[in-house]
């Protein structure tokens, strides 16, 4: 009889615990400052039949209390992912912290109470590829639509489906277009959650894990490379 290694958790298993633990329903309070840098940008999220011609780009936030603990701290970025609702200029927000699967609430614009793990997986993974072009108005206008096409549609193109560009040769629209095409599901992935509100808009917002976790994470990891080499030595002399 051969020996059949036993299973070998992965990195990913791993930290499922610890990402749970991360998910709870805590509060951030933060005042909105500003939206910087950004763009006017016209889209229709009916499939064309109206559109709406909104500012685009980063929002930018200075967190006052709340009792999510660790980051984000101080001042911090977001990116809308619902466009049913708003944020008031120089006023103090309260939002629960989610899980970004289970954002925007309540939803509405075709898209139901939460975006689902796929959608969140596209954007951590978006996230992951290309927040560092973010660098001026036409990039964090490119991040953003690339954002809300995600979002409020069922495919990644710009000239179709529920969620459209007005003039898709604008060159923000083209890059947002370009990064989309470069998604494949498969990663990297960013952690990303969500602050979420009845009454607010809901943003998109970067949540690294404590470096204890990702230290513990990455020992485990190492841990497990070790076990399934091991693992595959022993089977290979079974077999002889």
């Amino acid at each position: 009889m051969r020996y059949r290694p036993a299973p070998v958790l992965g990195a990913a298993f791993i930290l499922l615990p610890f990402l749970s633990a991360s998910a709870g329903a805590s509060t951030i309070e933060a005042l909105f400052v500003k939206v910087t840098p950004w763009m006017w940008f016209e889209y229709s999220a009916d499939g064309g039949a109206n559109y709406v011609e909104e500012i685009v780009g980063q929002y930018r936030w200075t967190r006052t209390g709340g009792d999510h603990a660790g980051p984000p701290q101080g001042e911090f970025f977001s990116f809308c992912i619902e466009i049913s609702q708003n944020v008031v200029y120089q006023q103090v927000h309260r939002f629960d912290v989610v899980d970004l699967a289970d954002a925007p609430q309540p939803g509405g614009m075709g898209v139901g109470a939460g975006m689902g793990q796929a959608k969140a997986d596209l954007l951590r993974e978006l996230w992951a590829r290309r927040i560092g072009d973010v660098v001026g108005p036409q990039t964090a206008a490119a991040f953003q639509i690339g954002v809300w096409e995600v979002v409020y549609d069922d495919g990644l193109s710009l000239a179709d489906g529920s969620f459209r560009a007005r003039y898709p040769a604008l060159p923000e629209v083209a890059l947002a277009q370009s990064w989309l095409d470069g998604l494949t599901g498969n990663g990297p992935f960013a952690p990303l959650m969500a602050m979420s509100s009845p009454e607010y808009q809901d943003h998109l917002i970067l949540v690294p894990l404590p470096s204890a976790v990702w230290g513990g994470a990455v020992l485990l990891a190492a841990m497990a490379i070790v076990t399934r080499r091991a693992s595959r030595r022993a089977a290979a002399a079974m077999a002889l």
